[in-house]
């Protein structure tokens, strides 16, 4: 009876261990299945400065994040906005990873304060009026690259050779220099003319104009404004001078042909640089690329008003074509 009795309590002190072994099993099981506070910090942190209300932006940001949603990294952003009063302090005070600048103007911005977070940038308009170089800095820009677009410029008017470029000394003149290199290399001939301000030049330019046989216009403070683009094309068409322009709303307005880049693909490619970045690479390996992915616009009634025939290979690659 003494045995049995004895025998009861060992299975009885048994089992009651088995029980507080599955109940701390159990206990820890769910504790690891929570996330705590600790794998939420373990989350990398992107401040993304941008300016608001802007489609194509939002199109570079979508590439970014998707090109570090492929690269399997879990990312907390924060936005902040260009235009808002204490940007620059308040993203000081942000504990984020990296710095993501969408634009010429926030990029230029963060870029000034020197920040000491590293800074990956896109869709920006080069060149700008400070040079976006250093260790802690790179990122892609708009640009189209000079000699695609004089390739297609020979392409579509080939017996016209002289191509005239209105250019701010201050910011284009290592751009010209390259496109006089790429454009003798192909049979044409830049013919630029440095401006100061456009007002100078504006009685004269149509003098200027019959000069040349193409005007190519590139990313530039002075000329690009938007009153003196209005003025210049006006002139062009009157002097049945093919434009070269730098967005769509060129061709919309008289320009023969524009090329623009993707802004999905440009924020991908920086988001390729952010997830270089948290594996290991420095920023300095990457510095500033150029767009991968262009769009051409095309103005057809242009064309036939100043005889120009478009090969069908560019009409074919060509993401709109107005005046049909």
């Amino acid at each position: 009876m003494t045995i049995r009795f004895l025998i009861a309590v060992s299975s009885a002190r048994n089992s009651m261990k088995n029980i507080k072994c599955y109940w701390t099993i159990a206990l820890l099981l769910l504790f690891s299945a929570t996330p705590t506070s600790d794998s939420w910090a373990d989350r990398l942190k992107i401040a993304v400065i941008t300016s608001p209300n802007s489609a194509v932006y939002d199109e570079a940001f979508d590439g970014f994040k998707s090109s570090l949603k492929k690269a399997n990294l879990d990312i907390d952003y924060t936005i902040f906005d260009i235009a808002q009063k204490n940007m620059l302090e308040e993203l000081t005070a942000a504990k984020v990873d990296l710095i993501h600048t969408i634009g010429t103007m926030a990029t230029i911005k963060v870029f000034r304060a020197k920040p000491s977070l590293p800074i990956i940038f896109s869709s920006v308009l080069g060149p700008v009026t400070v040079d976006l170089v250093g260790e802690n800095i790179a990122g892609v820009f708009l640009n189209i690259p000079l000699k695609k677009q004089l390739e297609t410029i020979k392409i579509l008017a080939p017996t016209k050779n002289k191509i005239g470029l209105l250019f701010n000394p201050e910011l284009n003149t290592r751009t010209v220099e390259e496109a006089k290199t790429i454009a003798t290399g192909i049979g044409l001939a830049i013919h630029p003319r440095g401006v100061n301000d456009y007002k100078d030049i504006s009685p004269d330019i149509k003098n200027w104009l019959s000069t040349v046989d193409v005007l190519w216009i590139i990313p530039d403070n002075v000329i690009c404004k938007q009153a003196n683009i209005q003025h210049l094309l006006l002139q062009a068409l009157q002097s049945e001078t093919p434009v070269v322009g730098i967005s769509a709303e060129f061709v919309k307005s008289g320009a023969l042909v524009a090329f623009t880049a993707d802004y999905n693909d440009c924020g991908k490619q920086a988001g390729e640089i952010a997830a270089g970045f948290f594996n290991g690479k420095t920023l300095s390996q990457f510095n500033a690329e150029l767009p991968r992915k262009t769009h051409i616009y095309l103005n057809k009634k242009i064309a036939q008003k100043l005889g120009i025939t478009i090969p069908g290979n560019i009409l074919k690659a060509a993401t709109e074509v107005y005046g049909d």
